[in-house]
Formats: structure tokens, C-alpha cells, sequence
């Protein structure tokens, strides 16, 4: 069983696996050692009882005008139980939080004052 949420909090958190423009192409190149070693990384969270992964991520964006900017965001994801989640991504740009409480998945977000929730499946996996 992969553990998708892992994965996709990695690649919000900008934790991406490394790519190389092709010379004919725009497609990336992944690199397959990297791949394995992101399954890796899931493979020995997943073994945890819980865990905790911080991440500061700084991202260079080229505008349509040419103009570069940088962005970054602070990403927090905790585990516990498999059943319990946190997870924050705080940027210059947006904030996100998810909580997970077995039952349910909610997203807020603080500067809109705005929040969903919907009902979850009673693990993490599934969810």
C-alpha cells in the first residue's frame, strides 16, 4: 500500500523529486534513484507510530513579463495513530491547514476565514 498523502504533502511541500528539461521537450526527466528513495521515505514513516516533517521551501517563479520572484512557505505535516492528521503550509502567498481526526478531513484557511469539511474514511491511506 503507497502512502499517497506522503507523497502528495511532499510535492505541496515543494520536496519534488529532482527533474531536467528534455533538449526536444518541456516533459521532465524524474530521476529514478530519487523516486525510490521518496518510496523509501514512505515506507519508513509509514512504519512510525508518528512523526513529524517540517520543511522550509523556497520557490523561484519566472512571470510571463520575464520578472523573477521568490516564494516561500514554511510546510508542518504531523502524524499520529494513523488515524490523526495536521498539516500547515504557511506562505507568502497562502495558508493552508488540514486536520484529520479519523472521521473527517477539514481545510482552512486562516486569511480567507474560510474552511470546508467532508466525511473521510477511517484511516489515512484510504483518505
Amino acid at each position: 500500500m503507497k502512502c499517497h498523502l506522503c507523497y502528495s504533502w511532499l510535492l505541496v511541500a515543494g520536496l519534488t523529486v529532482t527533474a531536467q528539461a528534455q533538449e526536444d521537450s518541456d516533459a521532465p526527466v524524474l530521476n529514478p534513484q530519487v523516486i525510490n528513495k521518496v518510496i523509501d521515505m514512505g515506507t519508513y514513516l509509514r512504519s512510525l507510530p508518528a512523526f513529524e516533517v517540517q520543511a522550509l521551501v523556497t520557490r523561484d517563479t519566472v512571470l510571463d513579463t520575464g520578472q523573477k520572484i521568490q516564494i516561500q512557505v514554511l510546510a508542518r505535516l504531523l502524524v499520529d495513530s494513523k488515524k490523526r492528521l495536521y498539516a500547515k503550509a504557511d506562505g507568502d502567498t497562502r495558508s493552508l491547514e488540514y486536520y484529520y481526526n479519523g472521521k473527517q478531513l477539514t481545510q482552512y484557511s486562516p486569511r480567507l476565514q474560510y474552511y470546508t469539511t467532508v466525511a473521510a474514511p477511517n484511516n489515512l491511506a484510504d483518505t
